[in-house]
Order: C-alpha cells, then sequence, then structure tokens
C-alpha cells in the first residue's frame, strides 16, 4: 500500500537434478509480480530448463516412413544443377544426367538415439493485466480485462529429425558427409536407405506475444453478453540445424508449413457468450494465418510436376529458406465456426445440464497441402474436415 505499490513481490527458486545418464544440473527461476495501482498488475519472469531425453527417445526402436521426397538428382531437375552439384550426384553413385525417380515417396528410417544430450533452455516473459475500474461507471459493461504479454524462449540442443528433404537438399548442395552419411543408393540412382533418427540439433528460438480481452456485460432483459478473445502473434521461430564443418545454419519457420506441421504467425480465438436464466450459448470463432509451402516434386522440370499442373499458387521457382529455389505454395487462412446451446435444470437432485451443438458449422475444409506426407492436409494445424453435430447431457451430483 505504498505510493504506486499496492504490491510488490519478488521470489526466486533453484533446482538441483542429478540424471545417473547425463549428469547434475542446477535450475533457477526469478519472478516479479508488481501492483502500481488495483487495477493493474505487472509481471516478469526469468527460467531456466533443463529436459533428459525420454526412454523412447533414446531407445525407440526403428520404424519406417515413407516420405514425399523431391530428389535433385532425378533427371528432370539434374540440368538445372550446378556443376559441383551434379559432382555431388554422381559421387553418391547417380548416373551422369541423373536418373528416373521410381515415385515421390521414399523410405525413410526414424527411431531412438543413445546418443542424445539432454535439452537446455533459457525463457523470459513480461506482461501485464489491466482490470478496468472505469467500467463500474459504465451501465452497459460489468468487466473489462485486457493483458498482454511478452515472451522468448531460448531451447539448445533441441531433440527432434531433421527434415528429410532438407538433408536430401542440404547433401546435393553441398555434398557434406554431415547430410550425405545416412543416405545411400542403388545402382540405378534410386535412394534404397535414408537414416534420419532423432538428434540434438542446434536449437530453437522462438519470441511472440500473447493478447487477451474478457468482456461481461451488466444483465439485461435479453440475457448477460461475454466476449473472451485470445490471440497468439509468433514474430519468430528460428530452427537452428546442423550446417556444412560441423557448424550450425538458422532457418526461420515463421509462416512456413514443413513436415507435416507449422508454425503459424497468427492464431485468434473469440468466444462470444450468452446467458439468460437456465438458458446459455456460446459461438466461438477461431482463425489460423495463411502459411506458405514448398511446392516442389520429383517431376520439377516436366509437363506433369505440380507447376505446370497449375497447383502452385507461385509457380516461379524462387529462393524458399530451408528448402532451396522451388515453387510455393499459399495455404489461405482459415476460420472455424462453433456454436452450441444449452438449458440447466435439477434432475432427480442433480444439476444437469443439456447442450446441442455443432463445431466446424459451416463446414470449411483446411487448405490443400501438397508438401504434406498423409491425407493432403495438415491435421497438426487444421480441423478434420466435415461439420460435427452433437448432444450431450452433463450431471453433478
Amino acid at each position: 500500500d505504498a505510493p504506486f505499490t499496492k504490491m510488490l513481490e519478488v521470489s526466486g527458486s533453484v533446482r538441483v537434478a542429478d540424471f545417473s545418464t547425463f549428469g547434475s544440473e542446477t535450475t533457477s527461476k526469478v519472478e516479479l509480480r508488481w501492483q502500481p495501482i488495483e487495477e493493474l498488475l505487472v509481471r516478469a519472469t526469468f527460467s531456466e530448463g533443463f529436459r533428459a531425453p525420454s526412454i523412447g527417445e533414446l531407445f525407440g526402436s526403428e520404424a519406417r516412413f515413407d516420405a514425399t521426397l523431391a530428389d535433385p538428382c532425378n533427371a528432370s531437375t539434374f540440368p538445372t544443377l550446378s556443376a559441383e552439384q551434379q559432382q555431388n550426384c554422381t559421387a553418391q553413385g547417380v548416373p551422369n544426367g541423373g536418373f528416373v525417380q521410381a515415385n515421390s515417396q521414399i523410405s525413410v528410417t526414424t527411431g531412438g538415439n543413445e546418443n542424445l544430450d539432454a535439452e537446455t533452455a533459457d525463457s523470459y516473459s513480461a506482461g501485464f493485466l489491466y482490470s478496468a475500474g472505469f467500467v463500474r461507471n459504465i451501465d452497459a459493461l460489468d468487466v473489462l480485462d485486457i493483458g498482454v504479454n511478452w515472451y522468448r524462449h531460448e531451447l539448445d540442443d533441441a531433440i527432434r529429425a531433421v527434415s528429410a528433404q532438407f538433408i536430401l537438399d542440404e547433401c546435393v548442395r553441398t555434398g557434406s558427409p554431415e547430410f550425405c552419411g545416412g543416405i545411400s543408393r542403388n545402382a540405378t540412382g534410386n535412394i534404397n536407405g535414408f537414416d534420419n533418427r532423432l538428434t540434438n540439433i542446434g536449437g530453437l528460438e522462438t519470441e511472440g506475444w500473447d493478447f487477451t480481452v474478457n468482456l461481461r456485460t451488466r444483465q439485461f432483459e435479453i440475457g448477460r453478453f461475454g466476449l473472451d478473445w485470445n490471440t497468439t502473434f509468433i514474430d519468430e521461430f528460428d530452427e537452428i540445424v546442423p550446417g556444412v564443418g560441423g557448424g550450425f545454419q538458422s532457418l526461420d519457420r515463421t509462416g512456413v508449413e514443413f513436415d507435416n506441421t507449422s508454425i503459424v504467425e497468427w492464431r485468434s480465438n473469440a468466444n462470444f457468450t450468452w446467458n439468460l436464466g437456465n438458458w446459455g450459448a456460446v459461438w466461438a470463432v477461431q482463425y489460423i494465418d495463411s502459411l506458405t509451402e514448398s511446392c516442389s516434386d520429383f517431376l520439377d522440370g516436366t509437363p506433369d510436376s505440380l507447376a505446370n499442373l497449375g497447383v502452385c499458387s507461385n509457380p516461379t521457382p524462387t529462393e524458399f529458406e530451408g528448402f532451396g529455389t522451388v515453387p510455393t505454395n499459399t495455404l489461405g487462412s482459415t476460420i472455424y465456426h462453433d456454436l452450441n446451446v444449452s438449458y440447466s435444470t435439477q434432475v432427480l437432485g442433480a444439476d444437469t445440464r443439456f447442450t446441442i451443438g455443432a463445431e466446424n458449422l459451416f463446414d470449411r475444409d483446411p487448405p490443400a497441402c501438397v508438401s504434406c506426407s498423409l491425407n493432403g492436409y495438415d491435421p497438426s494445424t487444421y480441423r478434420i474436415p466435415g461439420r460435427l453435430l452433437f448432444a450431450r447431457v452433463g450431471l453433478r451430483f
């Protein structure tokens, strides 16, 4: 209760962990919470992280995954390679002039790696939460909360498998054993072995902002209305992967579809609520920003390539970070709508709620993904196609 300090709190913690396989590690955390006035809370945090590999990441058995890959040494693209890159192809056993790629799916071996190191991280965040007191003087409003939070995470020795397409492209581009060591070919030049197990990549660095707005009106004759709005903006997402000669290189993955997943720059979810007596309704709107993907396949340079068939939104090959010079395709922004209506009452002494609703009310399909290996879309980013209708009864005793 001092001037400009309704509350001030500083907390810290230290954790010591000892692993038989990874030695000991000390991590710490410091957090600040400052409330200069009743309506405003400012907070900031710094923390260190440590994660030992899981049993599956260390000792998971071999598994085969048929990845959709475009081999640059294919005869359709071989003439477009530089003389050095053509030599890198022939050094791997590819006939001079390239080879005819049997199909776009190449078997890639995945699995655990006993040589993995632990992940370490530094995380920073800062932001504020403002509960507007002036709304008490507005007849229509009852609650208005606004929150803004910034974060940055720096993860070292991140455990993941590097993109198989990236490894293949870099192998042809550089001829470096860091990229070519796990790839073998048969006499025709087709890949017959591709080892892409989990490894410690250089790391991940990401930075972004979270925004929240919570609003409630006063009770009107027609009900009480509300809004819960959450938005995330990813300003940076860099994947630091092995480079030539044992070094590392940084790839910007923000707004990019790759490896059947994506880093969406903008995401937003808004829930509009209504309540009147025993009745309630929620209309939910989800926004997913547009993405860019590689639109290259093993038929590049032929009449049947994706670009020549008109599949790519940008058929002209351009430099696309981490993918080389390739045609690209844009996955447009997507909006989903959900709606449910509920009625609450007492049944045999239990609080009972009857709900009917629809998810993906307008039956929005996910954008077609030409680089995704399965289903023609990215299920980690978008919903399963189709509208879901449901009815639910909940009882609380």
